[in-house]
């Protein structure tokens, strides 16, 4: 049966300047490599590409690279995308 899991929705912080050149720098076609250490800001640019996907009427997948950060990844989306989400997971 499904649930529904509240995700309480928190206002993102502002793009950084950074942050701001990378989105810039992406095209609306194509693959690209997102490089950055632990914390440098690399989901808040995700967000933002996912909020402009879903506004042109595009959707997205998400991947996160191992188990143990799925949580703090959905939160992260739930709060700032603010749209229904499809949450699956796999083993093996």
């Amino acid at each position: 049966m499904p649930s529904t899991i509240h995700h309480p929705q928190s206002p993102l912080p502002p793009l950084t300047s950074e942050q701001s050149a990378a989105l810039s720098a992406i095209q609306p076609v194509g693959y690209h490599l997102l490089h950055g250490i632990t914390g440098s800001g690399k989901t808040r640019i995700y967000i933002e590409l996912t909020r402009r996907a879903l506004a042109a009427n595009k959707s997205t997948i998400i991947l996160t690279p191992e188990i143990g950060l799925t949580a703090q990844l959905t939160d992260s989306f739930y709060g700032g995308v603010h749209r229904e989400s499809l949450l699956c997971f796999t083993h093996g």
